[in-house]
């Protein structure tokens, strides 16, 4: 989006601005099956089962210093409609140290930085919604995958034990 739109914001394009939408992609060179994440292009690759479709969404990806692991493979843990969010010890030090309270837990709801799903990805990690869309495209997450409100679908037809993978660019052949 930044090389198609030269010298607009792309945090806050002025209303009225028109973008210019890139239509086409390289598939990643990888197994096409199941959720493949890919953390260069800050994008998520969904391919349904007995489907020659594949769905792409864009992901916020971990901070720096807060890197996304790359480069495995595993299954879907489990999947949690309405997820609570529970911040790690860590995470309130981190909040509090910039004079930010955080509560234990942010229950399900609107206010849910975690938003209406979450897809648990092997033990760790989480592939979940968001309450506020500004981060897609970002580094703005603690190295989970943030996706925008499209991972309902996904969510909905992603089996249980489902196969779930993650690479890098330098993976790419």
């Amino acid at each position: 989006m930044l090389e198609a739109n030269p010298g607009v914001d792309p945090f806050l394009p002025k209303a009225g601005t028109q973008l210019v939408v890139p239509q086409q992609l390289i598939l990643p060179s990888t197994v096409r099956e199941g959720i493949v994440v890919n953390v260069a292009e800050m994008r998520l690759y969904y391919y349904p089962p007995g489907s020659n479709t594949v769905e792409v969404l864009p992901i916020g990806i971990g901070q720096a210093g807060r890197e996304t692991p790359r480069n495995w493979v595993t299954a879907v843990e489990r999947k949690q409609d309405g997820p609570t969010w529970t911040p790690t010890p860590n995470t309130r030090r981190e909040y509090a140290k910039e004079g930010k309270t955080l509560p234990a837990f942010v229950p399900a709801g609107p206010d849910n930085p975690m938003g209406l799903y979450a897809i648990y990805i092997g033990r760790l990690y989480a592939i979940h919604g968001t309450n506020s869309n500004f981060g897609i495209g970002l580094r703005v997450s603690r190295a989970v995958f943030v996706c925008e409100t499209r991972i309902s679908n996904i969510f909905s037809i992603t089996s249980r034990s489902a196969r779930a993978s993650n690479l890098s660019i330098a993976r790419l052949k």
